[in-house]
């Protein structure tokens, strides 16, 4: 690998069930994970962000992005750069809009939806995970260079 993977990630106060995931990651995968909000390092090599949605109750301009990932990545041209692929977490419950706000930041930022996780996953979630940070991680990150490279991402939320 080049660069060990790294996510970031934001979880709603309330339910912390992003931060749940997060950190079962770290503790099973050994992928370092920072909150966006809590983290006092700078995203300054390749990262995969993950994010849940919330039924389109955010903000009704731009529905289902968390606001605090929307400054998060608005303030940073190197975030928007640097960022390989999303993992989206939610609840199955909310139907087709499972996962939307990992979906409309995917196609916004010319990256893949790398997993989906209900609630707070199950173990095959994190197998999922874990093959396809060993098998593909460097492939993601060579192809956002080559993404980056040739074109430049000016703005990750409209």
């Amino acid at each position: 690998m080049v660069e060990a993977p790294i996510i970031y990630y934001w979880s709603h106060p309330n339910t912390r069930n992003t931060e749940e995931v997060a950190r079962r990651i770290e503790r099973e995968l050994g992928i370092e994970v920072r909150h966006i909000l809590n983290s006092k390092k700078e995203a300054d090599s390749p990262y995969v962000l993950m994010t849940p949605t919330y039924e389109g109750k955010v903000d009704a301009r731009d529905p289902y992005i968390p606001n605090a990932v929307k400054r998060w990545l608005k303030a940073s041209r190197a975030r928007r750069q640097l960022i390989v692929g999303v993992i989206g977490t939610g609840n199955l419950n909310f139907g087709a809009e499972y996962c939307m706000a990992a979906k409309m930041l995917c196609e916004r930022l010319r990256v893949p939806l790398l997993h989906r996780i209900d609630v707070r996953g199950d173990d095959d979630d994190y197998e999922i995970l874990r093959e396809g940070f060993d098998d593909s991680w460097d492939s993601l990150v060579a192809m956002r260079r080559e993404v980056v490279g040739s074109r430049k991402i000016e703005r990750a939320v409209a």
